[in-house]
């Protein structure tokens, strides 16, 4: 089980270990008025075909509002605090970004975080997982090389990405972001 945290101040960086963490973007670092859910009964109303038409047409409403939306941090001061505190053990430690969104996306994604805050989009690398329909932890799997860290941290709004990652890498350290 993955421990539930509502800020990053929460996060154990351990000190004097490579620390590699990997951090979710939506619902996890930025946030917007409007959820998923709220999208759902204005679709209920006209959806005939619930189970093929409702939770996919709220999903491409969902997304038209974030790509048009201004983000608001989850925790600017904590988000900082934790880079902090990777920067500080100054042996290759780092945080990449994880994300279920497309990599066509790659610019509209570094101005919401630079619209929330988080600038320098160079300093950090970008995972885009939406392009290879994959889930997180094959993805990670297949792409990130886990071994050459001592310590694995892996921050995510859904718990069913962090419970997939811990069957795949039991040794990874998961946290569910919950705002």
């Amino acid at each position: 089980m993955s421990k539930i945290i509502n800020n990053f101040y929460n996060v154990e960086i351990p000190e004097d270990k490579k620390i590699l963490v990997l951090c979710d973007i939506d619902d996890t670092v930025l946030k917007y008025d409007k959820t998923l859910n709220d999208f759902l009964p204005f679709i209920e109303k006209f959806s005939v075909y619930k189970a093929y038409i409702e939770r996919p047409m709220a999903y491409a409403l969902y997304k038209e509002y974030k790509d048009n939306a201004i983000p608001m941090h989850t925790d600017i001061d904590g988000f900082n605090d934790m880079i902090r505190k990777i920067n500080k053990n100054n042996n290759g430690s780092k945080l990449e970004f994880l994300t279920a969104r497309s990599k066509k996306f790659d610019m509209n994604t570094k101005k919401q975080l630079a619209d929330i805050g988080i600038y320098r989009s160079e300093d950090y690398t970008y995972h885009y997982t939406y392009d290879n329909f994959k889930n997180k932890a094959s993805y990670i799997e297949n792409n990130i090389d886990v071994l050459d860290y001592d310590v694995v941290i892996f921050i995510d709004d859904r718990e069913d990405e962090l419970s997939l990652c811990r069957e795949y890498f039991p040794e990874i350290i998961t946290y569910q972001f919950k705002i």
